[in-house]
């Protein structure tokens, strides 16, 4: 499997299991070693935004797509096939929705 699948976006629930976890150690278990062995055990219990390419959607335009070589880039399903936006075709594995651009600021 390629090592690109197997990374995970942090989500709220994965943050809170890791400052959950980080709350309950003692002052002198606050090596470093720990913190990152604490926030890779919460990352690594959360399911990976990652799915096989057959499980998307025939009109699945703008996703983050990942080949065999775990280099990711954005492509798009044209009737049946993928694409990169450089247009050549693609054979990806795995792809992951693009989520939502964030709410810009507003002045209060």
């Amino acid at each position: 499997m390629v090592d690109m699948v197997k990374m995970r976006e942090p989500t709220p629930e994965m943050i809170e299991a890791g400052l959950r976890a980080y709350s309950r150690t003692s002052l002198e278990d606050l090596a470093d070693v720990a913190i990152t062995n604490t926030l890779k055990a919460a990352l690594a219990a959360a399911p990976s935004p990652w799915r096989p390419v057959c499980e998307a959607p025939d009109d699945m335009h703008n996703a983050l797509l990942v080949e065999d070589d775990g280099e990711p880039f954005v492509g798009t399903r044209v009737s049946g096939g993928w694409w990169n936006y450089s247009g050549c075709s693609a054979d990806p594995t795995h792809f992951m929705e693009i989520p939502a651009a964030p709410e810009p600021d507003r002045p209060s």
